[in-house]
């Protein structure tokens, strides 16, 4: 199939913003890490907010996105939570974040440390790592730095996790259903066990700061020729591709005191918060059939 000159267009647009995270994650990151903090976060913000313009017109453009359940507050900082079913889960986050009044202020809790990126080299420590990692407890108001603990500064602000920490496939699920066979756990259909311990973290480092809401978002992605298939769009077709692709996100709003005082009790919170969007995508499926 010869390609359209949009097709074409939307590849060499794809392919700037790509070049610019792999220039971003191999040349300038690695000189700003020797100089000061302002000038290292003047960076990161420079770059990600030129990728989160690119991430908003692809998105846009490749997808119908439906937002139902809880209304997103644009004037608070939150907590985000979401299930990991693709890469693209990083653009959608950051294009749902400039729509809703955070702007660039999201950062992504992956592996010990605050992210505005998905590079390349911390991809590689999150396929390394044991999926129940933490940042040192001694280390925290660094790794953090980045939020302000207690009052607001340049507007609301979101610390993005990935409970799940690997993303949704049939390897990582089947993995999944091992580990919770052995520990006698309830098996989840449509999604990875979660992991506790960085959300436990993040929770109890900011429940005595600005940040008072936690958002559990229920992302569903669908063809639109195919609504009865459980897929995900490819990089290709996401930057090729023309409203051909549905992406369903539920929202659910809670309050951060009322998750638990107690790392046990959040831990439960979590476990049937997972549950719950189970059988919300279980129940999704089964309509679409």
């Amino acid at each position: 199939m010869i390609p359209t000159s949009e097709a074409i267009t939307a590849y060499g647009f794809a392919g700037s913003i790509l070049a610019l995270m792999l220039i971003f994650a191999f040349i300038i990151h690695p000189v700003t890490r020797v100089l000061p903090f302002s000038v290292q976060a003047a960076v990161r913000g420079w770059v990600s907010g030129l990728a989160q313009s690119g991430f908003k017109v692809l998105i846009n453009k490749a997808f119908e996105v439906e937002l139902i359940g809880d209304k997103i507050d644009p004037n608070e900082s939150a907590i985000v939570i979401l299930n990991h079913s693709s890469s693209l889960d990083y653009p959608l986050v950051t294009t749902l974040a400039a729509e809703h009044g955070v702007g660039n202020n999201y950062f992504f809790f992956s592996h010990r440390r605050l992210i505005k990126l998905p590079t390349l080299p911390v991809m590689w420590s999150v396929w390394r790592a044991n999926g129940n990692w933490t940042a040192p407890s001694h280390m925290l108001s660094y790794v953090f730095r980045d939020v302000p603990h207690k009052a607001p500064r340049s507007g609301p602000k979101w610390v993005v996790l990935f409970p799940e920490v690997n993303e949704f496939n049939p390897a990582s699920h089947r993995e999944h259903q091992l580990i919770c066979c052995a520990a006698g756990a309830p098996l989840l259909k449509h999604l990875l066990y979660p992991r506790y311990p960085a959300f436990v973290q993040a929770v109890e480092y900011f429940r005595h700061s600005e940040i008072t809401t936690v958002y559990d978002l229920t992302v569903q992605y669908q063809a639109v020729s195919r609504p009865f298939r459980k897929e995900v769009p490819t990089w290709r077709e996401f930057i090729c591709s023309r409203k051909l692709w549905k992406v369903t996100i539920i929202v659910n709003k809670h309050a951060i005191t009322d998750i638990g005082n107690k790392p046990k009790a959040m831990q439960k919170w979590l476990e049937k918060t997972w549950y719950r969007k189970d059988h919300i995508l279980e129940k999704r499926e089964r309509k679409a059939k």
